[in-house]
């Protein structure tokens, strides 16, 4: 795992990883200042009942910014969805080493 408050490379660095059943996770890390500046979550093959459970997932991106890594971070409530988005952002962030 990464290491809360690394500095990473300044860019745009995108992962995918799995979610809940079909679904795949796919992220958009945006490093600036060696710190984690936005992160963007494109869900594929959602359905309309997984709709409260992808804005519950998605609560997990400010602790993630937050913390400027996954360390530390634990999944939400739609643990799937979160633990695919947390997955996906340590692929990113591998990237930006």
């Amino acid at each position: 795992s990464i290491a809360a408050g690394k500095n990473y490379k300044d860019g745009e660095y995108s992962a995918n990883d799995k979610g809940f059943g079909a679904q795949i996770v796919k992220v958009t890390v945006t490093i600036a200042g060696g710190k984690i500046s936005d992160i963007k979550v494109d869900i594929l093959n959602k359905t309309p009942s997984d709709k409260p459970y992808i804005a519950k997932a998605l609560l997990i991106i400010d602790k993630i910014k937050f913390k400027n890594g996954i360390t530390g971070v634990d999944t939400t409530n739609a643990t799937f969805t979160s633990r695919g988005i947390r997955n996906a952002v340590s692929k990113a962030l591998k990237i930006a080493k």
